[in-house]
């Protein structure tokens, strides 16, 4: 399938807050589609699930129009190793939004917030000719 470009795409800033981590690993032997593949090389302090919500600011009118959507991705986790991984202590905002912030899952969310600022700046004429 191939996406659409919103007409307001480049006019809107967007925020991604990470907003929680799991550590909860898949079935032991069972990696599943997403490349989710549990305890990796043996490690523990494994982040398989980020919760965030992502936010965008279409600075192109005033006032500002905003629009956010929240959810949860999990992580590739085949290839990672001791020498790799970051440990959990080390993670920041910054650290795991760059993680996703472009993956092609992401340009999807971008564009359906691009896609619901634009329904809220349409105006509908309902008029009635009487």
């Amino acid at each position: 399938m191939t996406l659409i470009k919103p007409s307001n795409f480049d006019s809107t800033t967007f925020t991604l807050k990470v907003t929680g981590l799991s550590k909860t690993s898949p079935l032991v032997g069972n990696p599943n589609s997403e490349g989710v593949t549990p305890n990796p090389d043996g490690l523990s302090d494994v982040v398989y699930k980020v919760l965030w919500e992502l936010t965008g600011t279409d600075t192109s009118t005033t006032p500002y129009v905003v629009s956010s959507k929240s959810g949860s991705t999990l992580l590739d986790t085949t290839g990672l190793t001791s020498s790799n991984i970051v440990s959990f202590s080390s993670l920041t905002n910054d650290v795991v939004s760059g993680w996703l912030i472009n993956s092609d899952p992401f340009i999807s969310h971008k564009y359906t917030i691009c896609n619901n600022i634009l329904e809220t700046k349409s105006v509908e004429d309902t008029s009635v000719p009487w």
